[in-house]
């Protein structure tokens, strides 16, 4: 008799084909952290493409949960009646970004992909692998901050009836 083989076992019941790895989150970091960041000189004249609400990756989203509980910040609200041209709810008054030292990997492309152009017009060497980085980001799991913090609270919510 064939012993059965699962993913727990390590094994495939097809032989030579395998299940897709999930994707490694410190891997692609460690490819965001590499991005250049002295293109940017801080004159916020990309706040303006801040807008909508935008798709955090699990990761992005405990990273910025955390950072505004360190600094007793509160993201906007955001409305139903609200569009997709509204503000993004960390942009500030200032037009500054609230979140900018854990702001999510697409903030982080402003300016390094000829799709998100500086709108200074700085002539700024586009990433040779944009596409790929994109690519690779897209499989990782989004949602906005509102669902997120909706699902925690569900999950909150399950493990205090137990």
């Amino acid at each position: 008799m064939r012993p059965e083989l699962t993913a727990a076992s390590g094994g495939s019941p097809c032989g030579d084909r395998s299940a897709p790895a999930a994707p490694d989150w410190e891997a692609f970091w460690s490819r965001i952290e590499r991005l250049p960041t002295e293109v940017c000189d801080g004159c916020t004249d990309c706040y303006l493409r801040c807008a909508g609400e935008l798709q955090l990756t699990h990761h992005e989203f405990a990273s910025v949960r955390r950072f505004l509980r360190e600094h007793g910040l509160m993201p906007l609200a955001r409305t139903p009646s609200r569009g997709p041209l509204d503000p993004c709810r960390f942009l500030r008054s200032d037009h500054f970004c609230a979140i900018y030292p854990v702001r999510p990997v697409i903030c982080r492309l402003f300016g390094l992909v000829e799709w998100l152009p500086c709108p200074k017009g700085h002539s700024v060497p586009c990433l040779q692998d944009g596409p790929a980085l994109i690519q690779a980001y897209a499989e990782f799991p989004r949602a906005t901050y509102a669902e997120w913090e909706q699902r925690l609270a569900t999950e909150e919510g399950a493990h205090a009836n137990y």
